[in-house]
């Protein structure tokens, strides 16, 4: 279903929530591993900041994740990447 809704519309992926995360932002916050993965293979912006005071990277709202296995999985995703190790959110 999640790929049929970017195949239909491609914008979605560099989309905004009213809190100003990307769906890459929320997938690593919840400690979605797969959906991370099939976020950066479809492109998603993997230094994007969060539109909003904090600024966070995905990187930083993974380190934040609950769920400490799927924080170190999907930090290392995205450090290997080129997440950006030195951000300031």
């Amino acid at each position: 279903a999640l790929a049929e809704a970017l195949n239909a519309d491609p914008q979605a992926l560099a989309a905004r929530d009213k809190e100003g995360l990307t769906l890459l932002h929320v997938a690593a916050r919840a400690g979605a591993v797969d959906a991370v993965e099939f976020f950066l293979g479809r492109g998603a912006l993997l230094n994007a900041e969060a539109e909003n005071p904090s600024r966070a990277t995905p990187l930083l709202e993974a380190a934040a994740c609950d769920d400490r296995a799927a924080s170190r999985r999907i930090c290392a995703a995205l450090v290997s990447r080129g997440g950006e190790l030195n951000a300031r959110g």
